[in-house]
C-alpha cells in the first residue's frame, strides 16, 4: 500500500476511534465524566454496577465486530489454505535435501566409475600391445625356421649327427612355438579381460549417469512445483488486498475500540469479586464465629466431670456454683482447640484459675479455658476456629488434670452445653 494513502487511513481510523470513545465518555456518564473515573477512586462502591456502561460499549462496538466476522470469513480459506501450501513446501524442501543428497552420490559414482574406465582402458591397451609386439615376434620367428627349415633338415638327416641330432632339432623348434603361443594367448586373454571389463564399466557409467539425470529432473520438478506454491501463497494474501500494514492496522483499531469494554469488563469482574469476597469472608466469619458451629473443645475426650451451675465445692477454695464445665478423663498434655475463631483477649496465670484463656469470639461472645499446663498462644493472637491453643493441665485450684470450659454471652455465664456438639 503508498505511505500516503496508508497515512490516510490511520488518520481516518484515529479519528473514528477518538469519536466513539467521546460518545462513550458522554454517554456512560450522563456528566461528560471519564467511564473509567471509578477505577481511580479510592473508595470504591460496589453495588454499583458497571454493565450498563459495558452494554453501551458493546453496542458501539457492534459495527467493528461485524466487520471482523466479515474479515473472518474472507481469511479463513485463505488461512487454510496458507497452512496446506506451507506443510507442501516443507515436504518439497525435505524432497530437495534428499534427489541433492542422491545426485550427490552418484555423481561421486560417476567420477569413480569414469576413473575405472580409465584404468581397464590402459590395462586393455597395455596388453594389447604386449599381445601384438609378441604375435610379431613369433611370426618372425616361425618365418626364420622355416625359411631355414631345409637345410637344416638335411644336414642333420645326412649329416655326421645323424637321425638323434635332428629330433633333438625339431624337438627344440616345437617348444619355441609352444612358448610362442603361451605367451600369446596371455596376452590376448588379458586384452580381453580388460576389455570386457570397460564393457561392463561403460555400461554401468551409463546407468550411473542416465540416473543422476534422472534425479536432476526430480529436482528441477521440485524445485519448480515449490516455486509455483510459494507464488501462490503471496497471490492469495493479494487477492483479498491485504498486507502486513494493512493487517496491522485494523487491528490496531479493533484494540482501541475495545480498550473501553476490556477496562470496564475488568472493573466489573473487580466489582463481582470484590463482592463476592465480601461474601465469602462473610460467610467464613459468621461459621467460624457462630454459636450454630461451635466445636468440642478436647477432641480426646468427652467425659464431663463437673456440670454447669449449683455444686458442693470439690476442694476447699472452689466455687459452689460452677459457671462452666470440667472436661476430664484428660491426662496433662491432651491437646485443647479453640471452639470457634476469634481474638485472645487474655492469656496469663491466675491463682485459682491456673494457667487459663480468654478469647473473645464476637457479637459478646467469649470461651475460657482454665487449668491447662502450657499456653500455645498469646493476648492479642488471631485463633482459627479449631486451632490448637493450649495443653490439658492441672495448674491453679484443680483435684487433677482437666480443662474447665466456660462460656460468656454479653459478660453473662451461660450453661455450654446448650451450645457443644456433647457425647455422652
Amino acid at each position: 500500500m503508498p505511505e500516503k494513502k496508508l497515512k490516510k487511513k490511520r488518520i481516518k481510523i484515529m479519528a473514528f476511534a477518538l469519536l466513539t470513545v467521546v460518545m462513550l465518555f458522554v454517554s456512560g456518564t450522563g456528566k461528560g465524566s471519564s467511564v473509567f473515573a471509578a477505577g481511580t477512586d479510592k473508595k470504591k462502591d460496589n453495588s454499583v454496577s458497571y454493565q450498563p456502561q459495558i452494554d453501551a460499549a458493546a453496542a458501539r462496538k457492534a459495527q467493528l465486530e461485524k466487520m471482523l466476522k466479515d474479515l473472518k470469513d474472507k481469511t479463513e480459506e485463505l488461512t487454510n489454505e496458507r497452512t496446506e501450501l506451507a506443510g507442501h513446501i516443507e515436504a518439497l524442501d525435505k524432497q530437495s535435501a534428499e534427489l541433492s543428497e542422491q545426485i550427490e552420490e552418484l555423481s561421486s559414482e560417476i567420477d569413480t566409475c569414469r576413473l575405472d574406465i580409465m584404468s581397464a582402458t590402459e590395462k586393455y591397451l597395455n596388453s594389447k600391445a604386449y599381445a601384438d609386439r609378441q604375435y610379431d615376434q613369433m611370426k618372425l620367428r616361425i618365418k626364420y625356421m622355416y625359411e631355414n627349415g631345409d637345410d637344416t633338415f638335411f644336414d642333420v638327416l645326412f649329416g655326421s649327427a645323424g637321425i638323434s641330432d635332428f629330433l633333438n632339432a625339431l624337438e627344440y623348434r616345437m617348444q619355441i612355438t609352444a612358448y610362442d603361443n603361451s605367451l600369446y594367448t596371455k596376452y590376448e586373454n588379458a586384452k580381453n579381460e580388460a576389455y570386457e571389463t570397460g564393457l561392463l564399466l561403460e555400461a554401468k557409467l551409463e546407468e550411473l549417469t542416465a540416473l543422476e539425470a534422472t534425479k536432476e529432473y526430480e529436482l528441477e520438478s521440485v524445485r519448480t512445483l515449490k516455486a509455483a506454491k510459494s507464488a501462490r501463497i503471496i497471490k492469495l494474501a493479494n487477492e483479498i488486498g491485504l498486507d502486513e500494514d494493512t493487517i496491522a492496522d485494523y487491528w490496531d483499531e479493533i484494540v482501541y475500540q475495545g480498550a473501553t469494554i476490556e477496562e470496564l469488563t475488568v472493573l466489573e469482574e473487580e466489582r463481582l469479586a470484590a463482592e463476592a469476597e465480601r461474601l465469602r469472608i462473610e460467610a467464613e466469619y459468621k461459621f467460624n464465629h457462630s454459636l450454630d458451629n461451635i466445636l468440642w473443645p478436647v477432641p480426646s475426650s468427652y467425659k464431663i466431670t463437673s456440670y454447669f451451675g449449683p455444686r458442693k465445692a470439690p476442694i476447699e477454695g472452689a466455687s459452689t456454683y460452677h459457671q462452666g464445665i470440667d472436661i476430664g478423663k484428660s491426662p496433662v498434655g491432651t491437646p485443647i482447640i479453640s471452639v470457634l475463631a476469634g481474638e485472645v483477649i487474655h492469656a496469663g496465670y491466675g491463682e485459682s484459675a491456673g494457667n487459663y484463656l480468654r478469647i473473645s469470639h464476637g457479637n459478646g461472645v467469649v470461651s475460657v479455658y482454665m487449668h491447662c499446663s502450657k499456653l500455645l498462644v498469646d493476648k492479642g493472637d488471631e485463633v482459627e476456629r479449631g486451632q490448637l491453643i493450649a495443653y490439658v493441665g492441672d495448674t491453679g485450684v484443680a483435684t487433677g488434670p482437666h480443662l474447665h470450659f466456660g462460656l460468656y454471652i454479653d459478660g453473662k455465664a451461660i450453661n455450654p452445653l446448650e451450645y457443644l456438639p456433647y457425647k455422652e
